[in-house]
């Protein structure tokens, strides 16, 4: 259960992280004389990360029995052309 905890808490550090990118980003972008380069070059302001209202709800997670992997299965997961070996 701390994993998940933990990695809830990197996904929001990331988020955080990435939203101060981009609002430091839009503000540079508005003062003057990037103002001017911006419009010039076409940048767009880029929106803030907000998540999605679903990603609210905690996931159901299963910690019981687990999947075990055949081969059959592996391969299942790629097209024949890559898991053919010529």
């Amino acid at each position: 259960m701390d994993e998940l905890s933990g990695t809830e808490n990197r996904i929001a550090v990331e988020r955080m992280r990435y939203n101060e990118r981009v609002q430091d980003y839009n503000i540079t972008r508005r003062r003057f004389p990037s103002n001017v380069t911006a419009s010039i070059f076409g940048f767009k302001e880029y929106p803030l990360f907000n998540a999605p209202p679903a990603a609210e709800q905690v996931p159901k997670v299963n910690f019981g029995k687990r999947h075990q992997l055949t081969w059959r299965s592996r391969t299942r997961c790629f097209p024949s052309s890559i898991t053919r070996w010529r």
